[in-house]
């Protein structure tokens, strides 16, 4: 895991961390702000190796099950070379996806965030 600065138009992402499997198949930029991490839908898609609309579909039950609140966990933001705001979905969201996928990167993905969840417990 790498770590460098990024600033995206209005809105600065104080850090960015880079998410890479042991084998180097997946390769993902995790945007930090406020304490969070960050992602679009594409790149949600790209981590877990899956088409984005299987991701569309997962976050429009995730929500409307009520698994996640869209407000609290949803921010819109402007980016460079973009007309209208990307929505960005933090961790809660990208973990809930990640749960609902089937898949040998998103299988990887739960162990990486269950070990980095142990570590910081572990502190």
């Amino acid at each position: 895991m790498t770590t460098s600065k990024i600033k995206i138009q209005n809105n600065t992402f104080k850090e960015v961390m880079i998410y890479q499997t042991p084998d180097k198949s997946v390769k993902v930029e995790i945007y930090l702000k406020d304490e969070n991490l960050w992602l679009t839908q594409i790149r949600i898609a790209e981590l877990f190796g899956v088409e984005r609309s299987v991701v569309t579909k997962h976050l429009k039950n995730i929500f409307y099950e009520r698994e996640l609140d869209l407000k609290s966990n949803v921010q819109k933001m402007h980016i460079a070379k973009s007309d209208k705001p990307v929505k960005y979905y933090n961790l809660n969201v990208i973990i809930a996806v990640g749960y609902r996928i089937n898949s040998i990167k998103a299988t990887k993905f739960r162990i990486w965030a269950t070990q980095v969840l142990k570590e910081y417990i572990g502190r």
